[in-house]
């Protein structure tokens, strides 16, 4: 059966049962944090006199929080903060949020299941102390043999190496790993490193998960597991 296609070779179930590892984005993949972490970078700046619309995170998803705040530091002039001090503020406020923090649907239940039959691997733009916020939270810790952040890496996504490194970690090659991924930043990334890209739509619609490069875009994890089985 074919699942979907990217403008290039078509991706059956058999493809994908056939893969050795699932690599997993977090935010927006794994857990819905992507408004949590809006409110938090929200109260940071509002601090300082500014308020955030929505609509300027949206070219951040699946980007560091370093990336957005040292965008916003520059983009309104802010002098009394370092990148530093705004980060550590912005990751304060986040961790303060963490009991409102919840999976996306299915995600834990998915994690499980392909648990018996595949190599997990988790690549996240978040921050280590993020990501073990998010792993003590949802008891993930003994699901996933590699995990890499944005502390382990020099060039955060859409650059390839998030991928590569965790290709690497695992001791596989890329045409070995399917990654699920929710952003438009994250699908680049995976395509470039040469993994077979699930896009959720979960932050961004089909068409844009597939013009980053993602080989098959899903809406809900039962789709997926409907193509494992």
């Amino acid at each position: 059966m074919i699942v979907s296609d990217n403008n290039s070779a078509d991706i059956t179930g058999s493809d994908l049962k056939s893969k050795t590892a699932i690599i997993f984005d977090m935010d927006g993949v794994i857990i819905d944090s992507e408004p949590l972490h809006e409110r938090a970078s929200q109260r940071v700046f509002a601090a300082y006199g500014i308020e955030l619309d929505e609509s300027v995170f949206e070219p951040f998803k699946g980007k560091t929080d370093r990336d957005i705040v040292t965008f916003l530091k520059a983009e309104h002039n802010i002098e009394d903060a370092s990148v530093d001090e705004l980060l550590q503020q912005k990751r304060d406020n986040y961790a303060a949020f963490i009991d409102e923090l919840h999976p996306v649907p299915g995600s834990i239940a998915f994690i499980q299941h392909v648990s018996e039959g595949f190599r997990l691997a988790l690549t996240t733009s978040a921050s280590r102390r993020n990501q073990e916020l998010a792993f003590q939270k949802f008891n993930l810790y003994s699901f996933f043999e590699t995990v890499i952040t944005s502390n382990d890496i020099s060039n955060p996504k859409p650059h390839p190496e998030p991928y590569q490194v965790t290709v690497e970690r695992l001791g596989l090659v890329p045409e070995q790993c399917m990654v699920i991924e929710d952003s438009t930043n994250g699908v680049r990334s995976a395509a470039a490193a040469g993994c077979t890209v699930i896009g959720i739509t979960t932050s961004f619609d089909d068409p844009a998960l597939r013009e980053a490069g993602a080989h098959v875009v899903i809406d809900t994890y039962d789709q997926l597991k409907g193509y494992l089985s």
